[in-house]
């Protein structure tokens, strides 16, 4: 997998944790902190806000792998009963293969990390962004619906793009073996 992707996929996802994790900070301390730290923001307070950004997106992809293990093995299982076998075929595609056979996995696999973290972080967004507009019912019932629409979405995107990557990884060892 490219780098560049790697990072701006973690950057994503990251990004999504620290709204979430703002939203939180506002709901509990206000909105004052958060105003103070931005009055006084530089060009080495954008740096350590990308890095911090890049650190959430690495730790929160982590988590949520292991939140949703038991879906990704349950997609896995309708192709390869045996993790081993998809590891296989995976190191065979990857050997045998045309580039551009990679490259569709490597998106789908970039998309579902994305659409995993998005649908995780907008479902925490509805929750920490409703309860941070407490004074207003109008603005946190927008917030909370909004996210949870989008997160669903994500939801049904991860599933689709899940399920796609074992059936398409399926399909090219079986042409492979064939061949």
């Amino acid at each position: 997998m490219n780098t560049t992707n790697l990072f701006s996929e973690l950057l994503v996802v990251g990004a999504g944790g620290v709204a979430w994790y703002t939203l939180l900070f506002i709901a509990i301390f206000g909105p004052e902190p958060i105003l103070y730290i931005l009055a006084g923001s530089s060009f080495i307070f954008i740096g350590i806000s990308i890095i911090f950004t890049y650190f959430m997106g690495v730790l929160l992809d982590r988590a949520y792998v292991q939140l949703w293990r038991k879906m990704d093995e349950h997609f896995r299982r309708k192709e390869y009963p045996c993790l081993n076998n998809y590891n296989i075929a995976q190191a065979l595609i990857a050997e045998k293969c045309k580039e551009s056979s990679n490259e569709l996995l490597n998106f789908y696999r970039s998309r579902i990390r994305i659409l995993r973290g998005s649908m995780v972080n907008f479902f925490l967004i509805a929750i920490f962004g409703a309860w941070a507009a407490n004074d207003s019912i109008g603005v946190a019932t927008f917030i909370c619906i909004s996210a949870l629409l989008i997160s669903s979405t994500c939801f049904l995107g991860f599933k689709d793009l899940s399920q796609k990557l074992y059936k398409k990884t399926s399909i090219l060892e079986r042409e492979l073996s064939s061949s």
